[in-house]
């Protein structure tokens, strides 16, 4: 009887349950589909590098969705808090006609299980379904072959997505039993007799508080775009994120209180049609939700930060690979070290040698390499030193003091002489570079180092270089890759003409070269095989998957199959945590508006009644409810969006300074993230809010609100 009775009391208060339903179906599927990376269908047709890190991204979902897991446990109760108050007057009827407190628990349970049962399954459908495009992502992302792919199911997602939802049903009976046991006929009949008292504001306290809150946020603006500094300090960072919350709850305290004053003081717009009517509810609305909107903007802001960063350093990432990543290896060695800083003899003599040189005298078979270019850089070191600042004018080290002052001009220049660069500039498919006998060229290939080096060209700043005194040959600096890498690195090479620097102020040696294409072994055949040769003749290396200088006397090996590992790594962590979190914080704020929303029109209804009987029709009073929902929904995404536009400014600095050159690939997936999921709850929310408005509406009286 029980059972039966809850599937009619399900079936009679559908309205009222999907906004519960839905996120609980998101919910499901969500959660399956990210933690479904373990699928054995993808893993059969990844290579052992790209199993490995579809292993390690497995265990950071894992350990992700702890946190989801409680969000979605949080939100899972919030939900179910608001049936609960919407079903209060149907449990006082049933304890009048006879049932016991125990008896209503057991018909709540009874419907959790169902609903809960009916989630899950359409929720796992779902996700399985989802699961599958986000494996088609994985698989392209390691350029796989697609071949091999088939049908992917997950168990141990299965099992977690399981358990964790039977945990949070389990702890919502439990709740419901609390309350109901709790709860005493007299408090469940007058639980719709209950209005909130709205106090009054006084307008130009409101108008007070409100510029306070716009001078904190314009002062947080400020100081993460126009005065930022280059390194940015985390303390800094996170007090700029406390201001900007003081703001958004200031601004939102004010206008629940200013907004209403403001249509006041319009008479003839507040009296027309139903615009008064309107305005109190959407004043009483916002009201009663200041410090959930508050925390929902923020929300908000962090989905549109969060989602679009990652996926503006995903492609960016995805760009720079395809030009930083000419050949398979590159070999940096340090040269000519100094007899007097205490290296043995051997390192010594061994610092003499170019990489090849070394190589082969150790035995190796320099045909399992093609295409091996070595090239050189140089330093000016000792009494005749050149540092950054001695190739910058005044004006220009002023620039850079006033907009990046955590930037110092310590660091020795690098040189290399024009042959060897134009040699690397062929292979990266850059521009060589004409020099006449006085003159030198820089190249770099970050924006901020471009438009430096640029500023001391465009002055006419001279470099002496052992006794040669050369001038800029353009007033330009030149955009140069020199090394592989998965991000931009090169601050400034100055490029000299051949002859100008000296054997002993040689500092590094780069090898550039592929294997061999006709080796049976393979890319990483061939690569292990390499690595086996260094260890067995001992020669000291590390593996370095950034560019980075090596050590003296050790070899930093970079390989495009290293780089490549490394890169989809962060770069599926990036975009996946992202695209998790950002769905997880956008259901969060849609569902706790959405219930909002539901419970405020649940308690306006006997005044949607009165106006029936006033003999307002129909339509204008579903244009009322939609102006307010659309209002609650556009309140929260308006000043996130404000807040984005300076936030989004903030991560672009951050990811220029990795050579990001712009985040607007990312708006357009991010838009309609935020529409599909953001929009879906506030149609959903109107169309139940005109549900909850039509009840008791006398038969024939009026048509179907």
């Amino acid at each position: 009887m029980l059972c039966r009775l809850a599937c009619k009391n399900i079936s009679k208060s559908v309205r009222d349950y999907a906004v519960y339903f839905l996120t609980l179906v998101l919910g499901v599927s969500i959660f399956y589909m990210f933690n479904s990376l373990d699928s054995q269908s993808v893993a059969s047709v990844l290579d052992d590098s790209a199993s490995s890190t579809m292993q390690m991204l497995s265990g950071v979902m894992v350990i992700v969705s702890v946190f989801v897991a409680g969000v979605f446990c949080f939100l899972i109760v919030y939900a179910n808090r608001f049936l609960m108050k919407r079903r209060k007057q149907e449990f006082a009827l049933y304890m009048m006609l006879g049932m016991g407190k125990l008896r209503i628990s057991a018909l709540l349970v009874f419907e959790t299980l169902i609903i809960g049962i009916a989630s899950l399954a359409v929720g796992l459908v779902l996700g399985i379904a989802l699961s599958q495009a986000l494996s088609l992502i994985v698989v392209s992302m390691f350029e796989a072959d697609m071949s091999g792919y088939v049908f992917a199911f997950s168990p141990l997602a299965l099992f977690l997505t399981i358990f964790c939802f039977s945990f949070m049903y389990f702890w919502v009976m439990v709740f419901n039993t609390i309350s109901i046991t709790r709860s005493s006929l007299a408090d469940l009949l007058r639980s719709r007799l209950r209005n909130e008292r709205i106090p009054y504001r006084h307008p130009w306290l409101c108008l007070l508080v409100f510029a306070i809150g716009v001078l904190l946020l314009s002062y947080a603006y400020y100081r993460v775009t126009v005065g930022v500094d280059a390194m940015v300090s985390p303390g800094m960072l996170g007090w700029m994120i406390v201001l900007g919350i003081v703001a958004t709850f200031l601004i939102i305290w004010s206008l629940s209180g200013l907004l209403l004053r403001i249509a006041l003081s319009r008479k003839r717009f507040y009296y027309r049609d139903l615009n008064s009517f309107t305005l109190r509810e959407i004043h009483a609305h916002i009201h009663s939700t200041i410090t959930a909107m508050s925390i929902i903007c923020i929300l908000l802001f962090f989905t549109i930060c969060i989602f679009s960063s990652a996926m503006s350093a995903n492609l960016f990432t995805a760009r720079q690979l395809q030009e930083s990543l000419p050949c398979d290896l590159m070999i940096t060695k340090t040269m000519e070290l100094p007899e007097d800083v205490g290296f043995d003899e051997g390192a010594i003599a061994r610092s003499r040698l170019g990489i090849l040189e070394e190589l082969e005298k150790n035995g190796f078979d320099r045909t399992r390499l093609t295409n091996a270019m070595e090239v050189r850089f140089y330093v000016v070191g000792g009494e005749e030193e050149i540092r950054l600042r001695d190739t910058m004018n005044a004006s220009t080290q002023a620039w850079l003091q006033e907009n990046y002052p955590t930037v110092t001009l310590d660091a020795l220049e690098m040189f290399m002489e024009v042959s060897d660069y134009n040699r690397l500039a062929r292979l990266f498919h850059n521009e060589e570079i004409t020099l006449q006998e006085d003159t030198y060229a820089i190249v770099a290939d970050t924006d901020v180092w471009i438009q430096l080096r640029s500023r001391a060209m465009a002055a006419g700043s001279t470099v002496t270089v052992n006794g040669k005194t050369l001038s800029p040959n353009d007033d330009q600096c030149t955009y140069g890759n020199v090394e592989m890498s998965a991000s931009r690195t090169n601050g400034g090479i100055l490029i000299v003409p051949d002859g100008t620097m000296k054997r002993e102020q040689l500092q590094y040696q780069r090898l550039f070269a592929d294997y061999r294409a006709a080796d049976t072994i393979g890319k990483q055949g061939a690569e292990e095989a390499l690595t086996d040769f260094l260890d067995a003749h001992g020669i000291a290396w590390n593996s370095n998957g950034t560019g980075t200088s090596s050590q003296p006397d050790v070899y930093a090996l970079t390989t495009r199959l290293a780089i490549r590992e490394n890169v989809r790594t962060i770069s599926l962590m990036e975009i996946f945590i992202g695209l998790y979190l950002g769905i997880v914080f956008l259901i969060s704020s849609a569902v706790v508006l959405a219930l909002k929303q539901l419970a405020q029109c649940s308690d306006s209804r006997p005044r949607y009644d009165i106006l029936r009987k006033l003999g307002i029709s129909e339509r204008e009073l579903r244009r009322s409810l939609f102006i307010q929902t659309a209002v609650f929904f556009l309140l929260p995404l308006v000043l996130a969006l404000i807040h984005s536009i300076f936030g989004l400014q903030f991560c672009s600095l951050l990811l220029s300074m990795m050579g990001v050159e712009s985040m607007l690939g990312s708006v357009i997936p991010t838009i309609l993230l935020l529409v599909g999921i953001y929009g879906s709850y506030f149609l959903i929310t109107y169309l139940c809010s005109r549900s909850i408005l039509s009840e008791g509406m006398e038969d024939g009286g009026v048509q179907d609100f």
